[in-house]
């Protein structure tokens, strides 16, 4: 009796799981028997169906033939009553489109137009994340009236997630829902350059590995431009990375922390091309954190992991 192969295939990747029912060691099934499908979604994500070879709506197809089944599913969407934790990450650079052309790399975005990145697979990004936590730079090729980032498949939001007025590049903090196949856009209303770099992911609240967000009530951790001294100053030199013991401070954060929701301002004393920060006892990512290239007071939010002793790194292009 002549045998017949089954493949099956998962869409987006890693999205969810199929069971045949008979199993079969090597997915060859004897001519006219009976096969049943069962999707299972991966966390955060909704099956919607079957693609490929016909399959019945108990999920059963009969082997008349080689087949091949497509599980097809996608990322919930976030609602108001979602609960989510988050996961911190090594900061990482996900996109520059100074780069080589590609999914992630070149071309510029272009004036009144918009690009979609695909996040998942890139810096060890799952495809289970549902929301990320991001810095956006710009890089402007001249006046930048706005951008805006949103879920890709999802209507392009009225909202504004960074604007350069005045054409000089600049940095903001974001928290982006994952879109269609895990991806974010981005449009521009004038051409630009966009550097996305990522410091967390969140996850559906049912991951162990999380972590849960507690609020403080807002306080001054450090500031260089006091006294000496481990919080205070000197000033950040250029090109010497410095190391601040967060747990140090009087802001009465849990020794448990493992990441930190900050927010930076720089005073630069001349141009500062940029200032990245990560988690000490790390190598320097190469990401940038906030940049002031004209010397103007620049502030940006992002979250940090906590390093070793729970303090964190910066480093500086320019004083």
């Amino acid at each position: 009796m002549p045998e017949y192969q089954l493949t099956t295939a998962v869409s987006p990747a890693n999205a969810g799981t199929i069971t045949a029912n008979p199993a079969s060691l090597d997915n060859y099934y004897a001519a006219g028997s009976t096969v049943c499908l069962t999707a299972t979604p991966a966390a955060g994500h909704t099956f919607t169906g079957w693609s490929g070879t016909a399959v019945n709506a108990a999920g059963c197809l009969t082997m008349t033939a080689s087949a091949f089944v497509t599980a097809n599913f996608q990322v919930n969407p976030i609602s108001a009553t979602s609960a989510l934790r988050f996961v911190p990450a090594a900061p990482c650079r996900l996109v520059d489109t100074r780069n080589a052309a590609g999914p992630l790399g070149g071309p510029s975005v272009g004036g009144g137009s918009a690009r979609s990145f695909a996040i998942p697979g890139t810096c060890n990004i799952p495809s289970t994340a549902l929301a990320y936590s991001l810095n956006l730079t710009v890089v402007p090729h001249g006046i930048l009236g706005y951008v805006t980032m949103w879920p890709t498949g999802q209507p392009q939001p009225v909202v504004s997630t960074l604007n350069s007025l005045d054409g000089r590049v600049k940095s903001n903090a974001a928290v982006v829902p994952a879109g269609t196949s895990g991806a974010v856009s981005v449009f521009a209303t004038d051409s630009t350059d966009v550097i996305l770099d990522i410091n967390g992911y969140f996850d559906s609240y049912t991951d162990t590995s999380a972590l849960q967000f507690y609020p403080l009530t807002p306080c001054r951790v450090a500031d260089t431009r006091s006294a000496t001294g481990s919080l205070g100053g000197p000033s950040l030199l250029a090109s010497q990375a410095r190391s601040f013991p967060i747990m140090s401070s009087a802001c009465n954060i849990p020794g448990n922390a493992l990441a930190y929701s900050l927010n930076f301002t720089a005073i630069p004393q001349g141009p500062l091309g940029y200032l990245t920060v990560w988690p000490k006892g790390q190598s320097q990512p190469v990401v940038s954190t906030l940049n002031a290239p004209t010397g103007a007071v620049t502030a940006n939010a992002a979250i940090v992991p906590a390093g070793t002793g729970g303090a964190i790194e910066t480093v500086c292009d320019e004083q």
